[in-house]
């Protein structure tokens, strides 16, 4: 008897604990603070594909999108220590795989070159040589360093930053995710010169 008291008492606190976390389900998505138009607007503006993306596909499993917006580095941290749950976007390397699950989201994922003024369009890889080649602090490489190129880190850099880089000669090549390339381009109703990349990641 007293089983199947202790039993009926337990029972309802039980799925009353269950319900609140299932009401409570909650995801944490970290992204730097700098725009990716179409895909999220500058801190705090979350609003893009990304956000109505995830946005839909928890809400099939009752739960809600919380969005953290951080330098890289900090939420690479907090992605490894577990205090948020992805990152959209992120490039994979060895180090990261550690920690992290690399999984397809739908999204496009090619990337195109933009290049300087005076600098021939990028058609392969071997034109990197003995060429300055911009990146994001913390961005991929992809493998630019094995062909001689020169790697500038640029805080912050943008699409709209690194064409001005580009048209003063402080840099020859940009490469970026090529739908980011095209909204901006098709935003800002200025042509500059681009190639695409022949590989994808």
């Amino acid at each position: 008897m007293m089983k199947k008291i202790c039993f009926c008492m337990i029972a309802p606190f039980i799925i009353l604990i269950y319900s609140s976390f299932v009401n409570a389900c909650e995801m944490t998505m970290g992204y730097r603070l700098n725009d990716r138009p179409p895909l999220i607007g500058e801190y705090p503006d979350n609003s893009g594909l990304y956000f109505d993306l995830y946005t839909q596909a928890l809400e099939k499993i009752n739960c809600t999108l919380k969005v953290i917006r951080e330098p890289k580095q900090r939420l690479l941290h907090k992605l490894k220590s577990g205090y948020i749950d992805f990152y959209p976007g992120s490039t994979f390397t060895t180090e990261r795989a550690s920690y992290m699950y690399f999984i397809k989201n739908g999204l496009s994922d090619s990337y195109t070159a933009l290049s300087a003024p005076t600098t021939p369009p990028m058609n392969d890889m071997s034109v990197l040589k003995d060429k300055v080649l911009l990146l994001h602090h913390g961005g991929p490489l992809h493998n630019a360093d094995n062909y001689g190129a020169i790697i500038r880190e640029v805080e912050g850099l943008d699409i709209a930053r690194a064409i001005k880089l580009l048209q003063k000669g402080r840099g020859d090549y940009f490469i970026y995710n090529t739908e980011s390339i095209r909204y901006f381009l098709k935003k800002t109703s200025r042509r500059y010169r681009y190639a695409p990349m022949l590989w994808y990641t």
